[in-house]
């Protein structure tokens, strides 16, 4: 039995390491503006299943709960679904770690702003939220929101800086509020 223990242990260091090198190499591919966008197009449905299938491990480990709320009808989107599905699986996963025993929701709509459609993607969570002067750390590299909730939670403090990134390279952007 400790064999398997020590075994989930290593797994579990070779992943997290996995996740910081491809943290940084991302990152590595942003600064030297070398991101290639794969532009498709998709059905929100489709997407909106896909990340609610990857995402209930993340959700379950604190003992949270996933609601989804997308209208059947959301229709299509064209941008780069990898980027977006990896954006998406980071809020919800940031999201998942800072709460527990709540609720982490995915919001889908779709609006029309200047004569164009937009989808809003919204994250949203019960958790223990952010202060005030805290939230301008969050969208710069290596951002934490303090060393103590950097060393109680863990995280490069990249995720953030990436998504927003990836957000601005397809043509969007990504804001927080807390209360």
């Amino acid at each position: 039995e400790q064999k398997w223990e020590d075994l989930a242990r290593i797994n579990s260091a070779g992943k997290h390491l996995l996740s910081l090198v491809a943290d940084v190499l991302d990152m590595s591919k942003i600064e030297s503006n070398n991101v290639d966008l794969k532009i498709e197009t998709f059905t929100l449905a489709g997407f909106v299943s896909d990340v609610r299938a990857t995402a209930q491990a993340l959700v379950a480990k604190n003992g949270n709960r996933l609601v989804v709320e997308c209208p059947p009808d959301a229709g299509e989107m064209k941008t780069d679904l990898t980027k977006l599905r990896q954006v998406a699986l980071n809020l919800i996963g940031n999201a998942a770690k800072f709460t527990n025993k709540g609720t982490i929701t995915l919001a889908v709509r779709r609006d029309r702003k200047g004569g164009v459609d937009w989808i809003d993607l919204q994250i949203l969570d019960t958790g223990i939220g952010i202060s005030e002067d805290q939230l301008s750390r969050l969208f710069q590299n290596f951002g934490q929101a303090s060393a103590a909730t950097a060393g109680q939670y863990g995280g490069t403090g990249l995720g953030l800086a990436i998504s927003r990134r990836f957000c601005t390279l397809m043509g969007g952007d990504i804001t927080v509020a807390s209360a």
